[in-house]
């Protein structure tokens, strides 16, 4: 019983230990940034249909 709970405690020690040393090993490689401006995208419109564009050829063509 006393196995038991000594593998189910080390089971979840073992990733709680590897999250800290990765983090711990973050933390030392890359300095901390300030603070940075957020980036913006502009997105482009929605395409219009080729039948639409060909109705809009043809009426500009009438013209």
């Amino acid at each position: 019983m006393i196995r038991r709970i000594l593998l189910i405690l080390l089971v979840l020690a073992v990733p709680a230990g590897l999250a800290s040393a990765s983090q711990a090993l973050a933390d030392s490689a890359d300095p901390a940034m300030g603070h940075q401006p957020p980036v913006l995208v502009k997105l482009s419109p929605v395409p219009e249909s080729a039948a639409e564009k060909q109705g809009q050829e043809a009426q500009e063509d009438a013209a």
